[in-house]
């Protein structure tokens, strides 16, 4: 016989699991996103936003973060062979099985030269793309730790030891990301303007509340 508390228990866990699960990248995708064969959909309640997919061009994917696996697993249960080429960086560890992405493991929260590397492939991904092209931008939190693109005159062993130090003196997280994006290449708009003419959409989960920006579906 199950005591009281040990059953309430269990249903407090299993509570708190679909509550996870219900928040996961690739459940909100698979559950509130389609593709009708010329866009992309995703409609929860009154939100929806469809981002057009010109047959003569090219989908890439590119994004960061510590659960940037699971959104990129999601659009690729949607997108499927649409998805022309596809690059993330995550923290170690935090990988998942992709069958059109490509998956890069970095250091969190003080970057290393491994998320120096990834990000250099994820700008190489969007390079060159042309009008009817599409950039998917999958960005998750742990995201400014890990596209790591040094402004000119900086090092990564700059950005190493700014970061540590910010981390001990208990600035918050948005004073943080302020410096950071004053020493990237990548932050405040780089990503995009790397982008270039192609047409973007980011899909975004994030703890730190911020406005969206536009171009950007905030669905977590």
């Amino acid at each position: 016989m199950t005591h009281p508390a040990d059953a309430r228990r269990i249903v407090l866990e299993d509570v708190f699991r679909a509550g996870l699960r219900a928040a996961q990248g690739e459940t909100l995708l698979t559950t509130y996103g389609r593709f009708d064969g010329r866009a992309f959909v995703y409609a929860r309640g009154r939100r929806q936003v469809r981002f057009d997919l010109p047959r003569n061009g090219r989908v890439v994917v590119v994004g960061a973060g510590k659960a940037a696996a699971a959104l990129a697993a999601g659009l690729e249960a949607v997108l499927g062979d649409r998805i022309d080429l596809g690059r993330i960086v995550v923290k170690y560890g935090h990988g998942a099985p992709l069958r059109r992405i490509e998956t890069f493991e970095a250091a969190h929260p003080v970057p290393d030269a491994a998320g120096e590397a990834a990000t250099r492939r994820i700008l190489d991904a969007v390079a060159g793309l042309g009008p009817d092209d599409r950039v998917f931008v999958l960005i998750t939190g742990g995201a400014s730790a890990l596209l790591v693109a040094p402004a000119d005159g900086i090092t990564l062993a700059d950005k190493q030891a700014t970061t540590e130090l910010l981390l001990r003196s208990g600035a918050a997280i948005g004073e943080i990301n302020a410096i950071r994006r004053r020493l990237s290449q990548v932050k405040g708009g780089g990503l995009l303007r790397a982008i270039g003419r192609a047409r973007s959409l980011t899909l975004m989960i994030s703890d730190i509340p911020y406005p969206t920006a536009v171009g950007a579906v905030r669905i977590g």
